[in-house]
C-alpha cells in the first residue's frame, strides 16, 4: 500500500496577487468605445454565423435574402464580405419561428368549421 500524502501537500497553494479586470475594461476608456468594441464582438461573417447557427452557408444567404438585418452587404469588388450581428440575427430568427407557430395556430384553428356531430335529417 502507498503512503499518504499529508494534508499540507495536497492544499492548494495560491498566490497572494490581485484580480485584474478583463481585458475589455482596460482597453476602452469611454464607456461608448467598451459599448462598440463588445458589439463588434458580436460580428461575423457569413461563413462563421452559418457554423455558429450549424446551418448551411446557403441557408443562412437564404435567412438574408428573406430579410434577416446586416451590419455590412458583401461586395466583391471592394472585397468586402458580410458582416451580420449574431445577437439581431437570432433574435430575428426567433421571431421568424415564433411568427410560423402562430399562424399555423391560426390556420389550423380557422380550417376547423363548426359541425355538429349529429346532423338532422333534411325536411324536403
Amino acid at each position: 500500500m502507498a503512503p499518504r500524502k499529508s494534508a499540507s501537500s495536497r492544499v492548494l497553494k495560491t498566490t497572494n496577487t490581485t484580480p485584474q479586470p478583463p481585458a475589455s475594461v482596460t482597453e476602452a476608456s469611454t464607456p461608448l468605445a467598451s459599448t462598440r468594441s463588445e458589439a463588434k464582438a458580436w460580428h461575423l461573417s457569413l461563413q462563421k454565423l452559418a457554423a455558429f447557427l450549424d446551418r448551411d452557408r446557403n441557408t443562412v444567404q437564404k435567412y438574408i435574402d428573406q430579410g434577416m438585418p446586416v451590419v455590412e452587404k458583401s461586395d466583391r469588388d471592394r472585397r468586402i464580405s458580410w458582416v451580420i450581428d449574431s445577437a439581431e440575427a437570432v433574435g430575428w430568427l426567433e421571431e421568424r419561428a415564433a411568427t410560423k407557430i402562430a399562424e399555423k395556430i391560426v390556420t389550423s384553428a380557422g380550417c376547423r368549421k363548426m359541425r355538429p356531430r349529429h346532423s338532422l335529417p333534411s325536411t324536403r
